[in-house]
């Protein structure tokens, strides 16, 4: 199996946020800082892995009539830190968010702390409802098109949203896996990561006179601990017993499996890129309003 790294590299990660020697919120730039390197040490950890000496071990299995499957499975365990990491990145992208708005209440109120500072955070909602009965989480905030930018950067806008994902508008898409993975983090459910593979192209050598009738690649979550089919297949000609070798001819990358991956290429180095993006974004347009 063929690694993908190293990758994620600090440069590449995110948007340019312009450099300020002032900036009125200095807190959620030192957040989406901090978020950055986790998603930094991810990637780090992954290349540890994933550069081992075979980190997934693959093989073919062929019944009596032709048919068979091309399987893949991990051959070492996943280093914690994956999920630690990731975690901690979660933890500083959502709370740069809500000190987007905290910062906001304190430069329009003139106090700090500013007035019920319990109650403000950047609200994410799925139902335009929801969006309105947090009125108070953003009450401090009176410019009008601060509020309007809120409120368009709502995942409920995501068309037909069925589940957070990166379907729809790109930045509300983001800000709802966001949302959803930071949540269920603070309930300390454990993120369903690990290695799936990308560009599967994977080829079969047959002992001679064995032709190859058809062959479909499928499209992968996780490569777990058990059999992984990568691919099915049909023989011609086949005899039980023959030997037969493979080589899967697929890159490993890091992705999640939560939402269910829409296809091979959708990793989980894209998916930390966008939420990073997204949150500086909202950031920008903070900044931009003082």
């Amino acid at each position: 199996m063929k690694p993908r790294g190293p990758y994620w590299q600090e440069e590449a990660t995110g948007l340019l946020l312009p450099p300020l020697r002032r900036t009125p919120f200095p807190t959620p730039r030192e957040r989406i800082k901090q978020a950055k390197a986790h998603r930094i040490a991810i990637g780090q950890a992954w290349d540890d892995f994933i550069l081992q000496p075979d980190p997934y071990e693959s093989g073919v299995d062929v019944r009596d009539d032709g048919k068979g499957s091309i399987w893949v499975r991990e051959a070492r365990e996943l280093p914690a830190a994956l999920s630690v990491e990731l975690g901690a990145m979660l933890y500083q992208l959502r709370a740069a968010l809500d000190a987007c708005v905290y910062q906001a209440a304190i430069l329009e109120s003139g106090q700090d702390p500013p007035p019920h500072e319990r109650d403000l955070e950047f609200p994410l909602c799925t139902k335009p409802a929801d969006f309105g009965s947090s009125a108070k989480k953003i009450a401090p905030i009176k410019q009008p098109k601060l509020r309007d930018y809120i409120e368009r950067v709502q995942p409920y806008h995501i068309p037909h949203l069925r589940r957070p994902g990166l379907n729809g508008p790109w930045l509300p898409a983001a800000l709802a896996l966001l949302n959803d993975w930071a949540r269920k983090d603070r309930h300390r459910r454990l993120h369903v990561i690990g290695g799936g593979p990308i560009d599967a192209d994977p080829e079969l050598h047959c002992p001679p006179g064995v032709t190859i009738s058809s062959m479909k690649v499928l499209d992968v979550g996780l490569i777990g601990k058990d059999k992984t089919t990568l691919a099915k297949f049909r023989l011609k000609n086949w005899q039980p017993g023959s030997d037969i070798a493979v080589d899967p001819n697929s890159r490993i990358s890091l992705v999640s499996d939560h939402p269910p991956r829409e296809s091979n290429s959708d990793t989980l180095d894209d998916r930390t890129d966008s939420m990073v993006k997204a949150v500086e974004g909202v950031l920008l347009a903070f900044e931009a309003s003082y």
